[in-house]
């Protein structure tokens, strides 16, 4: 499958979308990690302050930014594709814990946008629950976490982190989790070496 416009820019940060594969080996990688449905548009705002404070890093994001706001790459048809967005997910959450870094940012919902029965955040809570286990496992793992006061059983989460981690900081303003997050996918991409990319792991996961 090909996509135009898989690759964009934001001024010169890079932003990868979702479902579009970019094998990039030559930047650190910062994946934006938190909730989507009912939540404001924080991908957003964090893409407009990476692309003044940190250009020289790459952005996979889950939630698709204004086009307005975006400049494409016409040059650039990507050779594969996922045909889920979770696969995609995957894949890039474990290329910037190689490479770059993962960051939480677990924002409020929208009350507009909440609709009755809905469990908010349940996909971001999941993956924060699988990333604190690897992490407390693996310490090197570049994770950063970070969270407005108000979101739903925060001190449950904290609690587990402590848990888990011991002294852990959770970030209570964005931009203070963004450059944490900047200087970890740094350090992390110092040491890099990357795998050859085998697209037979999107062949595969494609089927499930």
């Amino acid at each position: 499958m090909k996509f135009p416009h898989s690759i964009t820019y934001h001024r010169d940060l890079l932003v990868i979308n979702p479902k579009h594969l970019c094998v990039v080996d030559d930047r650190p990688l910062l994946f934006l990690a938190g909730p989507i449905h009912a939540a404001p548009r924080w991908q957003d705002h964090a893409i407009r302050y990476l692309a003044k404070t940190a250009p020289d890093i790459a952005v996979a994001t889950p939630r698709w930014m204004n086009w307005i706001e975006l400049r494409c790459d016409e040059s650039f048809e990507p050779e594969y594709a996922f045909f889920r967005q979770r696969p995609w997910e995957k894949y890039y959450m474990t290329r910037a814990a190689g490479g770059g870094a993962i960051l939480f940012w677990l924002a409020c919902p929208d009350p507009e946008y909440l609709r009755p029965g809905m469990v908010y955040s349940a996909t971001t809570r999941f993956e924060l629950g699988e990333w604190m286990t690897r992490c407390s496992l693996d310490p090197s793992i570049p994770l950063e976490i970070g969270a407005e006061e108000d979101f739903p059983t925060l001190r449950t989460i904290q609690y587990d982190l402590y848990d888990l981690m011991g002294a852990y900081e959770t970030h209570k303003k964005l931009e203070s989790l963004l450059d944490a997050a900047v200087l970890r996918a740094r350090d992390r991409f110092s040491g890099y070496r990357p795998d050859p990319f085998n697209p037979e792991l999107i062949n595969g996961l494609e089927r499930v």
